[in-house]
């Protein structure tokens, strides 16, 4: 019993010795393509410059997602087109008047002088009005003044 276990020892230090010496003999996978790549580059450097192929940002990272060509995700929910807001859809909240870059909140939205606002480009900014242009005519929104508190 006791050369039987020793029998096995043996063999199975002889296997792992030979696994071991097989994994350090044969080149890994990963230094196979180190020793590929070097070599495409030695070969690559070898070539006349007019032969190296240069590719766009397009070609090398080509768009996922196939609905991109449909120009829509398919995904989201129609929108409805939005309608031009009547005037009295648009409520100056306030100004931020300074000579160089005044700002107004329209509709919780702050704005500068060029943004636009519900399909209206604000042409001016005043420190107590906003000129809008919708393309055909001009509107003026001033802010209304404050009330006094009674007491």
């Amino acid at each position: 019993m006791a050369n039987k276990k020793i029998t096995f020892l043996i063999v199975l230090a002889v296997l792992a010795l030979m696994s071991l010496t097989y994994g350090i003999l044969t080149p890994s996978k990963v230094r196979q393509r180190s020793v590929q790549t070097a070599q495409t580059e030695k070969a690559s450097a070898a070539r006349p410059a007019e032969s190296i192929k240069v590719l766009t940002a397009e070609a090398r990272y080509p768009k996922r997602g196939g609905y991109s060509e449909w120009g829509k995700s398919p995904f989201m929910k129609p929108q409805a087109a939005p309608e031009k807001a009547a005037l009295s859809d648009l409520v100056l909240g306030g100004i931020v008047w300074d000579a160089f870059s005044p700002k107004a909140v329209i509709n919780d939205t702050i704005v500068v002088v060029g943004d636009e606002v519900e399909g209206r480009k604000v042409l001016a900014i005043n420190p107590d009005s906003v000129i809008l242009s919708d393309g055909s005519r001009e509107t003026r929104l001033s802010l209304e003044p404050l009330e006094t508190k009674r007491k």
